[in-house]
């Protein structure tokens, strides 16, 4: 159960962030760069943030990376000109998400991690605490930059959980009523 709840939790994380995404697409090149209020990243900073750091962790995670070399292994937004440049980053991120998340299942995601830290010491974490967290940091992010395109005028809708269910429980009674 708990494997399939963090699966529903990233998918939900996939089309938020793809709103944004979309929302980000009809501000200006300033606002896509402009530091947000009090000095804060960027709309672009934001969610490069998110695609990059969900990437990171996950690199790690598949073992193609160590976890502190994947935690130095970050995207750099001015690669990004636009919303538009980093649809296919983001949906690459969330492709290799899912397949490697279809690997596992609720005992898998019991195990202990333990990173060996440079300067020698050591950190550990439940597997299922790592995915949580990349999930629920996302959600963190995702909220600032609706927040900022609220500001410029391009709101993404609500990107709140129960309103990525209620979209599912929508398409669903669409498709049965076809049937």
């Amino acid at each position: 159960m708990l494997a399939d709840a963090l699966r529903e939790f990233y998918l939900y994380g996939d089309e938020a962030l793809r709103r944004l995404l979309t929302a980000a697409g009809r501000v200006t090149p300033e606002q896509w760069v402009m530091p947000s209020a009090g000095g804060q990243p960027s709309l672009r900073d934001t969610v490069v943030h998110v695609v990059s750091s969900q990437r990171s962790w996950l690199a790690s995670w598949e073992g193609i990376l160590t976890p502190v070399e994947a935690m130095a292994w970050n995207l750099d937004p001015a690669e990004y000109p636009d919303a538009a440049s980093l649809v296919a980053e983001a949906g690459d991120v969330h492709d290799r998400t899912m397949r490697f998340l279809a690997g596992h299942d609720d005992a898998s995601l019991h195990r202990l991690l333990v990173v060996e830290l440079p300067d020698g010491g050591r950190w550990a974490s439940r597997f299922r605490w790592m995915l949580l967290h990349v999930a629920n940091h996302g959600t963190q992010h995702r909220s600032k930059a609706a927040w900022m395109l609220t500001q410029y005028g391009q709101s993404p809708g609500e990107i709140d959980l129960i309103y990525h269910f209620d979209r599912l429980g929508e398409a669903a009674l669409a498709a049965s009523s076809k049937a």
